[in-house]
């Protein structure tokens, strides 16, 4: 059989070799992921140990000085250091410095008499506490190979007198994460070696029909062979991400539970030292006043634990406390409860003994946070929820581009739709890959200039640190703003290829200067470069839209490139923060070089510039860009109003709401950083419907109805604000947003080149104006929120925005035409 038709078998090594590297991609993408999320729900476990075992330390010391014995002439210090690193050896040393971070005592002996400090933060508590004030909680500083936990040392619960300091290695938390990597890439290698078994007995199958076409139960369309074998790629593909991502999360619930096992495990060997203390001293336990309230002190620092109790021997609660603060005791006359010992999953019993150590006096109970545990498992699920998506997301972009690499490999000719469907994922692969590169730092860039600041501080005619350290951000837009005019201007002499290889090396040696800088300045400079390079490539994508794309297919296009963005967004936003996280700021700087060189190779490859016709001969006049160009907008009532009620609208919902209010006003309602990364991700989630929007704009050849129910949909959704405003109100007003806006983003583009201006001046050249007077709106949009949030509070901010969207969609409708109809009309005139 391999000898009668060898291009069979070369196509499904082929479509093997290539479903393996998606694979292969997409679950490291979830195993990057997972260890992430596995990391720092184990971190803040260690540290909420720590802080515990610290907090015994603390307490220690503050007995002493509470006697009036001065810190700096404590005896004894370093037999408690070592008392407490015996509990737990993973603690590399303890610390006791005066307020001003001079080193007392230590377990680093090299530290005395220095002043400890850190190269990004510093130990800074409240001098001096008001009459009734909660103490201050802990510091956490990470440095490059350890975290210290620090604590304010108070005498009489008032007066700052020095800082207890608790130092680990970060190998501790390395360690863990090291085992389960192991124990992951088990099941990596498994569900790889299935997935491999079972597409290749499926396109065996596929094959063994020779056909070219199928039909499946009662459709009448007939699906092509190429269709059917996509579709066993991404069945495999969905079917492995969801059993990795299963095993996974299973595997995370069960460590997080001996995580709490443990953790309770040690707290509860505390408490019973501190009991113990009164019992070995000749104390009934019965006779323990105020132990509920020794009890609650420390159960409220470990939210693993829901209550504790103190039972006699017949197991009569004596001292009770749990999480809600309700406090029980045996010299309360209404307190008489009996402990039934009955289910013992989550229990953690303890004997409390006499001074012999023999007798037994009572028993201590703690039991699981069991309401922590399940929200912490749909955590977990929402995290591997988050993990599919992205990670599915990722696979789909490349399987766009094993189409494009077999079409290429085929030399053969094809027919007109299936070169169409070429130049839309030509056209979505360029959008995700040079977005994809641009959005990794996204997440760390504001604290990788901090960081970059703290190492080298400078000072430029008196300005603040907080001015400057907005210099680069300032300088990035800077240099878009000047290349998406110069974009343009070149778009009419110079194909969209070759303004792709201008803006490749600005993106490249942007990034690796960016991860180089040892100063703000330089910094500035190496994102100023960026921003060119970033300014050419959205002005030039337009261009490529154009010239892979006709009129009746204009609006697809545009859909496909915003697909793109949205995909990158999703995926970028999440890795970015990983690789920071895990490797450091410079190495994510870095990860975005590599894609902008990447993203220049698939240019090389699949980007081919257009072949000289009549039109593009036309299209490569030259064309001075003047102050006639830029007002030559307002000339036209539809452009004109699509500026004003169509595109500002969409900024105020998508700048001033989506990525200005919306976080502060989830964070204010105590939405936890990682559920506001969700949430918004739903947004760029609903994007990636965007290029089927475009294909019916296409087909009704009205692209203005599209944006007047885009914005309308964005009006009405941010008018929810008036009657409600609870999380799943903000869930339903981000999506609406983002339908919304899907809308507008497939559409606006193509409505604006309809016009007549598009064709006497250069689709590339009108858009790149347009763009501009949108940046100018963008700058602006943040400080009118700001203003506006401070004037009426976020919810009244909101309403107020959805009424001003659906006005402007009242005004979009009554100045503005159908372009492209209008122009279709003139042509048939004509002829």
């Amino acid at each position: 059989m391999e000898g009668k038709n060898p291009k069979k078998h070369h196509s499904i090594k082929m479509i093997l070799f290539g479903a393996v590297f998606i694979l292969i991609a997409a679950q490291t993408v979830n195993l990057i992921l997972a260890v992430s999320s596995f990391e720092h729900t184990y971190r803040s476990s260690l540290i909420s140990k720590y802080q515990v075992l610290g907090g015994e330390l603390k307490k220690q010391i503050e007995t002493s000085v509470n006697f009036g014995k001065p810190i700096y002439k404590f005896a004894g210090m370093e037999n408690l250091f070592e008392i407490f690193k015996q509990k737990d050896s993973n603690i590399t040393h303890f610390t006791v410095t005066q307020p001003d971070n001079l080193t007392l005592y230590s377990t680093d002996q090299t530290q005395i008499k220095k002043k400890i400090s850190f190269q990004k933060d510093t130990i800074l508590f409240k001098p001096v506490l008001k009459q009734g004030e909660e103490e201050e909680p802990i510091q956490i500083i990470e440095e490059e190979e350890h975290y210290f936990i620090a604590f304010p040392i108070y005498q009489n619960h008032m007066k700052v007198v020095g800082h207890l300091v608790l130092q680990f290695s970060k190998t501790v938390i390395n360690k863990e994460v090291n085992g389960m990597i192991k124990d992951n890439l088990f099941y990596f290698s498994i569900i790889l070696l299935s997935a491999f078994f079972i597409l290749f007995a499926l396109l065996l199958f596929i094959r063994s029909k020779n056909k070219d076409s199928f039909t499946f139960f009662r459709f009448k369309k007939n699906f092509t062979l190429k269709f059917v074998q996509n579709t066993a790629v991404i069945l495999v593909l969905m079917i492995s991400q969801f059993s990795y991502t299963f095993l996974n999360m299973n595997y995370f619930k069960e460590k997080y539970v001996e995580i709490i096992d443990k953790n309770l495990n040690d707290f509860s060997g505390i408490i019973k030292e501190n009991l113990e203390k009164y019992t070995k001293l000749g104390l009934k336990i019965e006779r323990l006043k105020k132990a509920e309230f020794l009890l609650y002190e420390k159960l409220k620092i470990v939210p693993e634990c829901q209550e504790i109790r103190v039972t006699d021997l017949n197991y009569k609660i004596l001292y009770y406390a749990d999480q809600n603060k309700k406090l029980g005791t045996v010299f309360d006359k209404n307190f008489d409860e009996i402990f039934q010992e009955k289910n013992t999953q989550g229990l953690i019993k303890k004997t409390i003994v006499d001074s012999q150590g023999v007798s037994v006096k009572g028993y201590l109970f703690l039991t699981q946070n069991k309401n922590l545990i399940q929200s912490k498992i749909r955590e977990i699920f929402l995290d591997a929820l988050t993990v599919i998506i992205i990670s599915l997301v990722f696979s789909f972009q490349l399987l766009a581009l094993f189409s494009l690499f077999m079409n290429k490999t085929a030399g053969k000719e094809r027919e007109e739709e299936e070169t169409e469907t070429e130049s839309m994922n030509i056209i979505r692969f360029t959008s995700f890959i040079f977005f994809f590169g641009e959005s990794l730092p996204l997440s760390f860039l504001p604290i990788y200039i901090q960081k970059v600041y703290a190492e080298n501080p400078v000072s430029f005619f008196g300005f603040s640190e907080e001015t400057l350290m907005s210099i680069p951000i300032s300088a990035y837009m800077f240099g878009v703003s000047i290349f998406v005019l110069l974009a343009g201007h070149l778009s009419k002499k110079m194909s969209s290829r070759n303004i792709f290889f201008i803006s490749v090396p600005l993106l490249f040696f942007g990034s690796l200067l960016s991860g180089l800088s040892t100063n703000v300045f330089m910094l500035t400079v190496a994102r100023f470069i960026t921003g060119m390079g970033y300014g050419a490539t959205i002005i030039n994508g337009i261009s490529l839209i154009v010239e892979k794309t006709t009129h009746s297919n204009r609006t697809a296009g545009f859909g496909y490139w915003s697909a793109g963005y949205a995909a990158a967004f999703i995926c970028a936003t999440a890795i970015g923060g990983v690789i920071a996280e895990r490797l450091g700021f410079r190495a994510g700087m870095f990860v975005s070089m590599f894609f902008s060189f990447c993203f220049g190779l698939f240019v090389f490859f699949f980007v081919k510039s257009p072949k000289i016709k009549k039109a593009l001969a036309e299209k490569m006049e030259k064309v001075k860009l003047s102050l006639k160009d830029f007002l030559f907008i307002f000339k036209n009532k539809s452009l004109l109003a699509a500026l004003l009620f169509a595109s500002v609208p969409v900024q105020i919902a998508f700048i001033g709401i989506f990525q200005y209010s919306f976080p502060l006003f989830m964070s204010d309602m105590g939405v936890t950083p990682s559920n506001i990364g969700r949430i918004l991700t739903i947004y760029a989630v609903i994007s990636l419907l965007t290029p089927y929007i475009g294909k019916m704009a296409d087909k009704s050849q009205n692209e203005r109805k599209y944006i007047i129910i885009g914005n309308l949909i964005t009006g009405l959704g941010l008018i929810v604000f008036l009657f409600t405003q609870e999380v799943t109100a903000l869930i339903f007003v981000i999506m609406a947003i983002g339908v919304g806006g899907m809308f507008v983003d497939a559409t606006e583009e193509s409505y604006i080149t309809s016009s007549e201006e598009a064709e006497s001046m250069g689709e590339a050249k009108l858009l790149s104006i347009y763009t501009t007077y949108e940046k100018i709106v963008a700058i602006m949009v943040p400080l009118i929120a700001g203003m506006m949030i401070n004037a009426l509070g976020y919810s009244k901010s909101i309403v107020f925005m959805g009424f001003f969207i659906l006005i402007g969609v009242g005004m979009f409708a009554l100045l503005s035409r159908n372009m492209r109809k209008m122009k279709t009309s003139k042509v048939k005139e004509n002829e």
